[in-house]
């Protein structure tokens, strides 16, 4: 009988559309948010993802966007984001304003629209 080869587990990153466009001007604003995407996706891609360094305040989010987590990129600029069966989805970078209140709704649609 043939051995069963053991499949390597690889996590992928899924970059719905409108996050490039978004992170971009971000970057645009402060560009340390790319070396900080870096070691956001340096960590996320082992297996066990590793936990982000402190100062990003890794969490998860509640109300409309329970379904969600949420990670500092630098300042008030945060990444939303989903990570189940070895898939991060990018899905948005916004500001505390964006997601503060009844904008939560909106930002949870907006991610939705993207992902659908």
């Amino acid at each position: 009988m043939a051995k069963l080869e053991k499949k390597e587990r690889i996590v992928r990153f899924f970059t719905p559309p409108g996050f490039p466009a978004e992170f971009q001007k971000f970057a645009a604003q402060d560009p340390s948010i790319k070396d900080t995407m870096a070691e956001f996706k340096k960590r996320k891609s082992q297996i066990p993802p590793q936990p982000l360094p402190g100062g990003m305040r890794d969490h998860k989010l509640d109300g409309p966007l329970a379904d969600y987590k949420e990670c500092h990129l630098a300042g008030d600029i945060l990444l939303i984001y989903t990570h189940a069966n070895d898939v991060v989805t990018l899905c948005a970078v916004c500001t505390h304003a964006d997601i503060d209140g009844k904008k939560t709704t909106k930002m949870a649609k907006v991610i939705r629209s993207r992902l659908t």
